[in-house]
C-alpha cells in the first residue's frame, strides 16, 4: 500500500509540473500576441546581439 501511495503523490507533482509548464507556455503566447513590447523592450537582452 505504502508503495502505491507514493507512485499516487509522484503522479501528481508530475501533472502538477506539466500543468504549471502549460500554463506558462500558453500565458506567454498570449501576451506576446496582446503586447509585444513587453518581450522587445521592457526584458532586458539575454544574449548580446544585434
Amino acid at each position: 500500500m505504502r508503495r502505491a501511495g507514493r507512485l499516487e503523490g509522484t503522479r501528481i507533482v508530475a501533472f502538477v509540473t506539466v500543468a504549471a509548464m502549460a500554463y506558462g507556455i500558453l500565458h506567454d503566447q498570449v501576451t506576446a500576441h496582446i503586447c509585444v513590447e513587453y518581450f522587445t523592450i521592457a526584458q532586458p537582452p539575454i544574449f548580446p546581439t544585434e
